[in-house]
């Protein structure tokens, strides 16, 4: 399992996150930035209330009802010391939900202990799913692979192989066949939870090198349906150059897996050879894959009708 504590710190201008987030700046400057290091999100009620154990200060400060009005609820000395308690603790910001608005002496100890403060109409439940999202995707674990990936029938098909293999024009055909093109050549890959999604970096976006023909942008030639911006990735499939026929799988009793970013990705190996139309390979290993989620297995279905199966 990924764990969310324990992330390489980013960097994010205030302004990106109020836009990303969809929140207000109440308080610091837009221009600055803050820094995290962990996708959850901590509302600060224990905190608030004396309980100072395994308080996550390097989080995100979400404030609602039940801690705004439990604070209205001390008396001025009380709900002052909990409150400079609170913004004392070098925290990336805090954000209040629901349209509550903070009050004089929490805009004083903002400014005394720069914390910036943000604001929202939207429900804390909701709010902390869109933060949380944000913050996982700009927090994940990243990887670049050499390949091509395409969206085959809904499912991310990433292409390796070697140099020569023809990875970009098995790609070329699949978009003819109207499948979508991500990325040629170079896939950016992320870990957002328990999956693998690819992009493209941004100065190859939706181009493709073809040999003989040179480059060609997919999204003019074929129409913005060709092409997505990122994609999971669930299939890879691996051109290799073989001319020895035992050399390959012939009946698929082996199930190979290749990892990225420390999680398994079931794995095809197809031989490129003379007469072989790799695009279709590619789209019948998606619909198998496919099958076989569905638990459907043409090899035990083989077993079973040969007696072999225990």
């Amino acid at each position: 399992m990924l764990n969310y504590e324990d992330l390489e710190p980013v960097q994010i201008k205030i302004h990106e996150f109020c836009e990303k987030c969809n929140v207000e700046l109440l308080a610091g400057d837009e221009t600055e930035y803050m820094s995290f290091t962990s996708v959850l999100i901590n509302r600060p009620g224990l905190f608030l209330a004396g309980f100072k154990e395994y308080f996550g200060y390097f989080r995100i400060q979400l404030i609602g009802n039940a801690e705004h009005y439990y604070l209205k609820s001390l008396d001025e000395d009380k709900r002052n010391a909990a409150i400079e308690s609170l913004f004392s603790q070098h925290i990336p910001c805090i954000i209040y939900s629901r349209g509550i608005s903070p009050s004089e002496f929490e805009f004083e100890m903002a400014a005394k202990y720069h914390i910036p403060l943000m604001g929202a109409k939207s429900t804390t439940t909701y709010l902390s799913n869109i933060i949380s999202n944000y913050l996982e995707e700009i927090l994940a674990p990243m990887t670049t692979i050499h390949g091509t990936l395409m969206d085959v029938a809904g499912v991310g098909v990433l292409i390796t192989g070697e140099s020569g293999m023809g990875k970009s024009e098995a790609a070329l055909e699949l978009v003819q066949r109207g499948h979508r093109l991500i990325s040629d050549d170079v896939v950016i890959c992320k870990r957002i939870s328990d999956k693998v999604v690819g992009t493209y970096p941004e100065k190859t976006k939706f181009l493709m090198e073809v040999r003989g023909l040179g480059i060609i942008d997919v999204a003019a030639m074929y129409g913005t349906g060709s092409v997505l911006n990122e994609e999971e990735i669930m299939l890879i499939v691996n051109l290799k150059n073989l001319t020895d026929k035992a050399d390959c799988e012939r009946v698929g009793s082996k199930i190979e897996h290749e990892k990225i970013l420390d999680l398994e990705i079931p794995k095809y190996s197809v031989p490129v050879l003379a007469g072989r139309s790799v695009a279709v390979l590619i789209e019948v290993a998606v619909r198998n894959f496919r099958l076989k989620n569905m638990g459907q297995d043409a090899f035990e279905t083989l077993l079973a009708r040969t007696g072999l199966m225990k």
